[in-house]
């Protein structure tokens, strides 16, 4: 954004800092190799990371967990929050990821035989 601001006249006098990333440096500024080089160095999750770890039947290849939320070919491993979503909402996380720890407990209950 502030290289964007900066090419403006209104902004242009206003201190922006620009520089360089450490492992960008090599390349030259404001080239398509330096972006992309900035953009893998700098991009990041913000604070609602999910969909990483993809719940799917066992005929996806791409699926990590099962419908009950173990993880295939790990033993006595489940993941219960949102990296299970196959898919990244479109709202704030705090909903969904809220009702999949409480199915999670609800199959864990489940499996050890306590009813609700």
């Amino acid at each position: 954004m502030a290289l964007i601001l900066h090419h403006y006249r209104h902004y242009s006098s206003m201190a922006f800092s620009l520089q360089k990333v450490l492992g960008c440096k090599h390349l030259a500024h404001d080239s398509d190799d330096y972006w992309r080089c900035y953009i893998r160095h700098m991009a990041g999750s913000g604070a609602h990371p999910s969909s990483t770890c993809k719940m799917a039947p066992s005929s996806d290849p791409d699926g990590v967990v099962s419908p009950r939320l173990k993880v295939r070919g790990v033993a006595g491993l489940r993941v219960i929050d949102a990296s299970i979503m196959p898919l990244i909402t479109g709202t704030n996380l705090a909903a969904p990821t809220m009702m999949i720890g409480e199915k999670g407990a609800s199959l864990i209950k489940e499996d050890w035989g306590y009813g609700d």
